[in-house]
């Protein structure tokens, strides 16, 4: 039974920490995607921010949002990082269940 209970935590905190990288991947793409478009001139602003702030601030986001990542997408039971997969059934580290 105490196994059962902490497979069962395991597996809600892996849910909870894939729910919010997945949270965090959306205004990542979208802020690359700003970037890329601001460099290249497609888009242009039209309040009276310079181009050089704006992608400062993009580049802050995404680094924010890298470090975010690196610190949450974590084994909740080794805390070894879960790597590129994106859904991953085990912790490459530590061999923990996290989903089903």
């Amino acid at each position: 039974m105490h196994e059962e209970e902490k497979n069962r935590r395991v597996s809600e905190e892996f849910k909870k920490r894939r729910n919010r990288q997945i949270i965090v991947t959306i205004p990542a793409i979208v802020a690359v995607f700003c970037f890329i478009l601001l460099q290249e001139g497609k888009i242009g602003f039209t309040c009276s921010v310079p181009s050089q702030i704006l992608n400062g601030i993009l580049i802050a986001l995404v680094i924010g949002l890298v470090v975010f990542s690196l610190k949450n997408w974590r084994c909740p039971a080794c805390n070894g990082y879960l790597g590129k997969a994106w859904n991953p059934r085990f912790c490459q580290r530590c061999g923990v269940r996290l989903r089903d």
